[in-house]
């Protein structure tokens, strides 16, 4: 999140969740993950691309961060535009955000066309968040500070008047803190710090 951001919920699931989808005689196994971050996902990606070896088709999308700054969507061998994108879709229907969605595909034997492959992945995915327990997380605009021991009972009574987290606390000199709002943009959480003395803001 960027300084000066509007402060937004969104959602993400509690635990892992899967689903299925049959036609024709393919199969498509659906598998929601909570992921903390890319990486994250990627070795869940391979680890079920691992299980399902198989398959051709390994399919996903995936969105992080608060609201799902980031986005990824692949059709794994699917016509373009096919499998990738209304996975991702499911995604902006729920509202989900760190999470990653993988579609795996076993053939049937007969094609199925765009649009019967399309609506193939769209099913799927929503399977499995049907099957998933959606939790409403909060975004927090998130500061770095520095500032004189002296000047401790005015930092503090500012969180406190305002609502803000303490994730981090160094009481030395100078003082270290990380503090947080789900109410507050950066910009004006350093407002509502001007009136401390020689505050430095170091993240």
């Amino acid at each position: 999140m960027n300084a000066g951001d509007i402060v937004k919920d969104f959602f993400t699931v509690k635990s892992s969740s899967e689903g299925i989808y049959k036609e024709k005689g393919s199969k498509f196994l659906s598998f929601l993950r909570p992921v903390s971050s890319e990486e994250n996902a990627r070795d869940i990606l391979n680890e079920i691309a691992s299980l399902h070896h198989k398959s051709r088709h390994v399919c996903h999308a995936l969105r992080i961060g608060d609201g799902g700054e980031l986005e990824r969507a692949n059709d794994a061998g699917e016509p373009k535009g096919s499998a990738g994108a209304p996975i991702l879709n499911q995604l902006h229907s729920a509202q989900l955000t760190n999470v990653i969605l993988i579609v795996v595909r076993y053939f049937g034997g007969t094609k199925l066309g765009l649009g019967g492959l399309n609506k193939a992945y769209k099913l799927a995915a929503m399977d499995a968040i049907d099957h998933s327990v959606r939790i409403k997380y909060v975004a927090y605009s998130t500061l770095g500070i520095s500032f004189p021991y002296s000047e401790l009972g005015t930092v503090q009574r500012i969180i406190d008047q305002n609502n803000w987290k303490i994730d981090k606390a160094i009481y030395e000199e100078p003082c270290l803190f990380t503090v947080s709002s789900s109410e507050l943009t950066v910009i004006e959480m350093k407002t509502l710090l001007l009136p401390v003395s020689s505050l430095e803001i170091t993240k």
